[in-house]
C-alpha cells in the first residue's frame, strides 16, 4: 500500500481577529468597487479576503492589509480641477483593527477614510508590530501625532498629502529602523531644525519633504550621519538661501535630488563633482537664479536626466553639453533647458541631435552608444 503524506492543515484566521476585521467593515459607508465584498458574515476564513494576508502557520494571524485605492482621475469644474477617486472607500477608521496585534503591514492610502472627529486615528500607534504604514492620500485634519514614535519597528511610513501639520518631529529619532519617511504636503513650516532630526536616522534611504513650507536647508551639521540616502525630495519649499549653503551636497549616496521651486540661488559648489550617484537632478522653476559651471558636470557619468528649465541665470551651451558627453558611456537621457539665457552652439552635439519638443530641451541618446573617439 501507498503511503500517502496526510494533506496540510487549512489556514484559519483567528476569530477574534475576523470580528475586528468585520468591525472596521461596519465603519465604511461606501465600497463603490465592492473591493470587501468578500468579507462576510458566514465566511469563518478571513485569511481568503480581499486584501487580507494572513500568517502562514496553523493560526492565520492577520499580517497585512492591503486596502489602498489606485484609481484616480481629475474632472475639470470652472476650470479649477477637482480630484476624485472612483473607487475609494468611504468612512471611517474604527479602533476594532487594535486586535490585529500581529499587523505588520497597513496600507489604506488615497480612500476617503477619517479618524475620529476627522483627525489622525491615533489608536493605530498602538499597532506596535507594523513595519510598514500608508496613510497618504486621506483627508485628516489637526497634528500629526507623536505617539508614532511608539512605532519602533517601522521601516516604511507615508503621511503624504493628508493635510496634516506638525510643530515637532522629535518622535522620528525613535524610528530607528526607518527606510521611506514621506511627509509631502505635511505643514512643517513651524520646524526649523528638521534637518538635525532626520540626520538621527541613518536607516533612511528616501526623504520626501516637498511642499512642506520649509524655510531652511542652510543647517550646520557637524557630521552627517544619512550615508544611506539615495532619494531627497525637496520641492516646492521656499528656501530662499544661496545654493552652496545646503548642506545635502556632501551625501555622496544621493541618486535622486528634486530641487524644484524652492527658491535657492547662486552658484552650485563645488561638491556636486563628488555625487557621482546622482542619477536625477532637478533643478527646474527656480527662476532663472543658478549658477552652475558646466565643468562641474564632467564626473557625474550616472546622470540620466538633468531638469534646469528656467533655473539658471546664464550659461554657454557648448560648454555644458561638452561636460554632458564627457562620460563613456553616457547614461544621460533627458536633458531640459527651455527658458533659459543660454548661448553658443545648440543644435547638435557628439552623441546625437537635441530636439525641442514642447518648449523643452531634449537630448537623446542610443542606448549603449560608445562615446566618438
Amino acid at each position: 500500500m501507498a503511503n500517502h503524506a496526510p494533506a496540510p492543515a487549512a489556514v484559519n484566521c483567528v476569530p477574534r481577529e475576523r470580528e475586528a476585521l468585520l468591525a472596521f467593515k461596519r465603519g465604511i459607508t461606501g465600497d463603490p468597487a465592492g473591493r470587501l465584498a468578500s468579507w462576510k458574515e458566514d465566511d469563518h476564513d478571513c485569511c481568503r479576503w480581499r486584501g487580507v494576508r494572513c500568517s502562514d502557520n496553523l493560526i492565520g494571524h492577520v499580517l497585512e492589509l492591503h486596502l489602498q485605492s489606485n484609481l484616480t482621475g481629475v474632472v475639470y469644474v470652472d476650470y479649477s480641477p477637482l480630484e476624485f477617486n472612483a473607487v475609494a472607500l468611504v468612512g471611517r477608521i474604527t479602533s476594532s483593527l487594535l486586535s490585529l496585534e500581529h499587523l505588520e503591514h497597513l496600507d489604506l492610502s488615497n480612500n476617503n477614510l477619517t479618524g475620529p472627529d476627522g483627525r489622525f486615528p491615533v489608536f493605530v500607534a498602538s499597532l506596535r508590530n507594523l513595519q510598514y504604514l500608508d496613510l497618504s492620500g486621506l483627508g485628516f485634519t489637526g497634528m500629526v501625532p507623536y505617539q508614532l514614535g511608539n512605532l519602533s519597528k517601522l521601516e516604511f511610513l507615508d503621511l503624504s498629502g493628508t493635510g496634516m501639520q506638525s510643530a515637532d518631529i522629535s518622535w522620528l529619532t525613535r524610528l530607528q529602523w526607518l527606510k521611506y519617511l514621506y511627509l509631502s504636503s505635511v505643514n512643517l513650516s513651524a520646524i526649523s531644525d528638521w534637518a538635525h532630526v532626520v540626520n538621527k536616522i541613518p536607516s533612511l534611504t528616501v526623504l520626501s519633504l516637498s511642499g512642506c513650507s520649509l524655510t531652511r536647508v542652510d543647517h550646520s551639521l557637524k557630521h552627517v550621519n544619512l550615508t544611506r540616502l539615495e532619494k531627497l525630495h525637496l520641492s516646492g519649499n521656499d528656501f530662499s538661501h544661496p545654493l552652496s549653503s545646503c548642506w545635502f551636497w556632501i551625501l555622496k549616496t544621493l541618486i535622486y535630488l528634486d530641487l524644484e521651486s524652492t527658491g535657492l540661488y547662486g552658484r552650485f559648489p563645488n561638491a556636486i563633482t563628488n555625487m557621482t550617484s546622482l542619477q536625477v537632478l532637478d533643478f527646474s522653476r527656480n527662476n532663472n537664479a543658478g549658477i552652475l559651471e558646466p565643468i562641474l558636470l564632467r564626473n557625474l557619468c550616472n546622470l540620466e536626466s538633468l531638469n534646469l528649465q528656467l533655473g539658471l541665470l546664464s550659461g554657454n551651451m557648448t560648454e555644458l553639453l561638452e561636460s554632458l558627453s564627457h562620460c563613456s558611456p553616457n547614461k544621460l537621457r533627458k536633458l531640459y533647458l527651455s527658458n533659459n539665457k543660454y548661448y553658443g552652439n545648440s543644435t547638435s552635439s557628439e552623441y546625437g541631435p537635441i530636439y525641442q519638443l514642447s518648449q523643452y530641451w531634449f537630448l537623446f541618446q542610443p542606448a549603449h552608444r560608445a562615446r566618438a573617439s
